[in-house]
């Protein structure tokens, strides 16, 4: 299978992959988190998240589902692109989050890490903020190679907590 792009209404489908005795091999994977729970993510991850190597995420329930991504990252080993779009306006809890998603990326293939966040109170100074923070991450995680760039940029079209 070439993509997956699930929503939660589509989680049933990634406990029903984890189980199979052969889950299929999925090469880019696009999630949307509402407020519903994303257990069957951590299910997924476990047993199928190896071959994917292009992951973004879209959070729409504030920190719902946040923990269980990060708990699934180390999975996601062969990743090339991460795109998150995180939908929070608090710049400690984003940096907070940016360094957890960072710190449990085990990918060596790792080029591209971007994280979209609505407008921030300080919208360029902690754009500016967040960014050299993710740079600063990226640069000192063990197995990320030195090429891997990264962005961290606001989306007017975002609004926090939605």
């Amino acid at each position: 299978m070439e993509s997956l792009h699930l929503g939660p209404r589509g989680y049933p489908l990634l406990s029903w992959m984890a189980r199979l005795k052969q889950p299929p091999a999925i090469q880019t994977v696009y999630f949307t988190v509402g407020k519903e729970s994303t257990s069957p993510l951590r299910e997924y991850a476990k047993t199928s998240a190896a071959s994917a190597e292009y992951l973004t995420v879209s959070f729409h329930g504030g920190y719902n589902g946040l923990e269980d991504l990060v708990l699934c990252m180390p999975f996601f080993s062969s990743l090339s692109e991460i795109d998150l779009e995180v939908r929070l306006d608090d710049l400690t809890a984003l940096q907070t989050f940016l360094t957890l998603a960072i710190s449990n990326i085990t990918s060596k293939y790792l080029l591209m890490f971007t994280m979209y966040v609505p407008p921030l109170p300080r919208l360029f100074e902690d754009e500016k903020r967040l960014d050299h923070l993710a740079k600063q991450l990226l640069r000192g995680a063990p197995k990320i190679i030195e090429e891997t760039s990264s962005t961290v940029c606001q989306r007017s079209w975002m609004v926090a907590g939605q």
